[in-house]
């Protein structure tokens, strides 16, 4: 089933919202009418009540005998339809306002509210009062007050009664009224609220549209980031810096294919020419076996390159060292072994090597250092070997472990080769740390594959460190650093 539209959606949620509220301001409005008109009924039965035992008090004390009560009475009722009155002995007969007893209904309300039901079964809101004094007895009324012969008359009550039919037929009506009202509101907001969602969306579908104009193949290209929205401004600049990164992620690979295809030329044209030199004609078994040789320490140097590069994409893809693999080592011991690995080609280039260690890290508590002793090995030795490849006859190439302040409680531990003489340009320690950048070697020369920096700098990341190449007043520092507390991590 299609999902419906985002402005359909927003339209029928803004006209649920608005149904809500109003049915909830309608049945409020409702309540209240109902409940002002029926305190308006009551107030006017207590006013009657009481004008009725004031008439009786005055007709008593004009005469004791109440002779003309009955025509004061029905002058009570004159212009009034829904009002009936009745006036009732201690046995509860009528006096007055009819031949029959009324029909008494839910007397246990307080104040003495009831309710009276009709001959016709029309239940009337009613009062009842008791009468001020005793009446007289029945010899001495007015005969329009029905008296019984022979019965002696009490203090009786009297009973007031309201007609509601009209008050119902008024409410029903203003019910019908908030009804028509509620629907004409409703409908007047969905249609404006769909008018509103869609004027409202069309940046959003301008939005989507330059979108689908953009070519997969085509580079810079990008969406206009001004849209009168702060959130629609801030969603196509957050696309664009998608298609920024998706452009250099493309031409950094690129640029890595053709160094790869670059790197692997000349050594695939070593083993195709040595192979058809020596088939070419008649060769001694000496003369096959160093061919062979030669080959094979070709072919040893492209495996070499394979695997580098098979490490390298294991760092792209975010490989990072687990708690497993990270062990507390040494950070003396680990250095020594490194100044011994390459040593010999120390020793080839007359390069002396010298090793200092900050005394923070020497001291008793200081922060362990927990990383990967094959991953740190290879990364010192190739910074190592770097800093001998490019220092002088006769120079000194330090390698330095220090500590230093930053996020975390531990700190962070900065390991760095620094190579003596003078630094390179800025625009070359920006890009030493690139695949197959060998600084100022020709490609030509075969110093390597230039992965050896880049290799440190993947180390780097799978500890959660980073890389860096600083000029010193002593020469070029080039290493790396990561914060202690982060080696030991979840498996």
């Amino acid at each position: 089933m299609k999902r419906p539209s985002m402005a359909r959606r927003l339209t029928l949620t803004l006209g649920l919202i608005v149904s809500l509220v109003m049915l909830a301001m309608g049945w409020a409005f409702q309540h209240t009418l109902e409940t002002t008109l029926h305190e308006l009924d009551r107030v006017e039965l207590v006013s009657r009540a009481e004008l009725l035992r004031q008439k009786i008090e005055q007709a008593r004390a004009r005469d004791p005998y109440l002779t003309a009560l009955g025509g004061e009475l029905d002058t009570l009722l004159l212009g009034h339809g829904r009002l009936r009155m009745w006036l009732l002995d201690a046995s509860g007969q009528p006096l007055h306002g009819g031949p029959g007893k009324p029909e008494l209904v839910e007397t246990d309300q307080p104040d003495g509210q009831c309710q009276v039901r009709r001959d016709d079964g029309v239940l009337m809101q009613a009062l009842r009062l008791p009468l001020p004094m005793p009446m007289p007895h029945a010899s001495g009324l007015d005969l329009s007050l029905n008296p019984r012969d022979g019965v002696g008359l009490g203090v009786g009550e009297i009973v007031v009664a309201l007609d509601g039919r009209p008050r119902e037929a008024l409410l029903a009506g203003h019910l019908r009224q908030l009804l028509g009202l509620g629907l004409a509101g409703l409908l007047a907001t969905v249609l404006l609220g769909g008018l509103a969602s869609w004027r409202g969306l069309r940046p959003l579908r301008r939005l989507a549209r330059a979108s689908a104009a953009l070519a997969p193949t085509a580079q810079g290209q990008r969406l206009p980031e001004r849209h009168g929205d702060p959130g629609l401004d801030a969603l196509a600049q957050a696309f664009n810096g998608v298609l920024e990164r998706r452009e250099a992620a493309y031409r950094q690979l690129e640029t890595f294919n053709a160094d790869v295809a670059h790197e692997l030329r000349t050594p695939l044209a070593t083993l195709i020419n040595g192979g058809q030199v020596m088939l070419a004609g008649t060769r001694s078994t000496e003369e096959l076996r160093e061919a062979l040789g030669t080959q094979l320490e070709v072919l040893e140097e492209l495996g070499g390159l394979v695997k580098d590069m098979l490490f390298l994409a294991r760092a792209d893809r975010g490989d990072r060292v687990q708690a497993a693999q990270a062990q507390p080592l040494s950070l003396e011991r680990e250095l020594s072994h490194c100044t011994d690995f390459v040593e010999a080609l120390a020793d080839a280039a007359r390069v002396r090597l010298r090793i200092t260690v900050d005394p923070a890290l020497q001291a008793a508590g200081a922060p362990p250092l927990h990383a990967n002793p094959a991953l740190l090995q290879r990364a010192l030795c190739n910074l190592l070997s770097n800093g001998i490849a490019h220092s002088a006859p006769g120079s000194e190439v330090l390698l330095r472990a220090r500590w230093r302040a930053g996020p975390g409680p531990l700190g962070r531990l900065r390991l760095d080769v620094l190579n003596p003489g003078t630094p390179p340009p800025e625009a070359l320690r920006a890009r030493m740390f690139h695949r197959f950048v060998r600084g100022d070697a020709a490609r030509s020369q075969r110093e390597g594959y230039g992965l050896g920096l880049a290799i440190v700098q993947a180390v780097a990341h799978m500890h959660g460190g980073v890389v860096f190449a600083e000029a010193e007043a002593q020469g070029l520092s080039v290493g790396l650093e990561w914060p202690l507390h982060d080696m030991q991590m979840d498996a």
